[in-house]
């Protein structure tokens, strides 16, 4: 049974003894390219990443002495020299007799590309917040400011700093007769309906308005 599971898994399996492989299951030596006979003999590090080979050794001897329950990330080199991003673990086993370790892991290429596709798409869209030509900010659902650009510190006059965590309301930016209709407003957000576009007098920070 214990066999049959480890060459159906869709997970990395692997054991090693006095830091050599023992043993890995097909799913292991599809994604690295080697076979097994390639592999049985060679050392614990054969697969790991140059760059990653310190830190996936300090996590697994945490791991092998308690120190660590959490699977941790690193990247596995296959034959032809291209990167693979894993989530791991390892334990303590007895092979033959003798102390061992099983080690298993989960293929999370996709989620990365995709993790760093987001990244990407939130640092473009952070850019064209910032720098945009019109007057853009955030608030949440009571109005305070959760970010402002550089367009609506000068519309305004009050500097990021002084607008971030503060209510319109607070600030006087609208004349009292258009403060209901601002809430109103946002009363329609918080229900999920879009508004807008809608005019408002703007009160800056020295008074002026516009």
């Amino acid at each position: 049974l214990y066999q049959t599971l480890t060459e159906k898994s869709q997970a990395g399996i692997y054991c090693l003894l006095d830091r050599k492989f023992q043993y890995i299951n097909p799913e292991l030596a599809r994604e690295s390219g080697f076979s097994p006979h390639e592999v049985v003999g060679a050392d614990d590090m054969r697969f790991i990443h140059p760059d990653d080979r310190d830190m996936v050794r300090e996590n697994a001897i945490k791991m092998l002495k308690g120190g660590r329950s959490t699977p941790f990330e690193f990247r596995l080199t296959d034959k032809d020299r291209q990167a693979r991003w894993v989530i791991g673990s390892v334990t303590n086993i007895h092979y033959r007799g003798r102390p061992a370790i099983l080690g298993h892991y989960i293929n999370i290429t996709e989620r990365k590309k995709a993790e760093e596709e987001l990244r990407s798409s939130e640092e473009r869209l952070s850019i064209l917040f910032k720098f945009a030509p019109d007057a853009c900010y955030l608030s949440d659902l009571k109005g305070n400011f959760i970010d402002g650009n550089k367009a609506a510190e000068e519309i305004t006059g009050y500097k990021r700093d002084e607008l971030i965590g503060k209510s319109f309301l607070k600030l006087k930016l609208l004349p009292p007769r258009q403060i209901l209709k601002a809430a109103a407003l946002l009363a329609k957000n918080a229900l999920g309906q879009p508004t807008g576009p809608d005019e408002f007098t703007l009160t800056r920070k020295d008074g002026t308005k516009l």
